[in-house]
């Protein structure tokens, strides 16, 4: 079961340069399906509501928060995470484009995931930060201070001021061994407990 989730449409996240026309495309909303199979992709579908099962993975949308000031948000748009369970592996959460803020406390509190993926370059615009930076992820580490947190977004977005380098001295100044930052093109293994 093969299977791409959307947070939002900006560019840096989908574009047809590298998925395929065929794979299963699921958007966080109907909106951003509809900005998908315009894009040429043919098998897309939308969250109609807040959860949706996919085999025996069940996958709930949650809000993120794109942007640190309200000028940011409004630009960016609306944003998704999502968490992924099954009975077979840890709770997985995606949180997508967000900055920390109570909806990311409430989502890791109310699911209690195992794993974390955080997207927390920092990247700055003049009209604000629009996703995690150190003190986010320092955050996140400590609300789930039992998680892995996979460190990303990093290296590659033109307006970050936080890398991987960065993140890996973070941890290791504030003893957190729980952030992993992947090497380009590493594929991490998460074996369930």
């Amino acid at each position: 079961m093969e299977f791409c989730l959307v947070t939002h449409v900006h560019p840096d996240h989908v574009t047809k340069d590298y998925m395929p026309d065929e794979m299963r495309m699921i958007a966080q909303n109907e909106m951003d399906a509809e900005t998908l199979r315009k894009m040429g992709f043919q098998n897309v579908e939308g969250f109609s509501d807040t959860t949706m099962s996919i085999g025996q993975v069940t996958i709930h949308r949650v809000d993120g928060l794109h942007g640190d000031t309200p000028e940011a948000v409004g630009r960016m748009g609306p944003v998704s995470g999502f968490v992924l369970e099954s009975k077979s592996e840890v709770p997985l959460y995606i949180a997508g484009d967000t900055i920390y803020y109570e909806g990311v406390r409430q989502t890791i509190s109310r699911f209690l995931p195992g794993v974390i993926i955080v997207n927390c370059c920092a990247a700055t615009t003049p009209i604000g930060r629009l996703i995690m930076g150190l003190e986010d992820v320092e955050r996140v580490c400590a609300d789930a201070p039992d998680a892995l947190v996979i460190a990303s977004h990093l290296d590659t977005v033109n307006h970050a001021t936080v890398s991987s380098a960065d993140v890996k001295q973070m941890a290791l100044e504030k003893g957190l061994k729980q952030i992993r930052v992947p090497a380009d093109g590493e594929s991490i293994t998460i074996l369930s407990q």
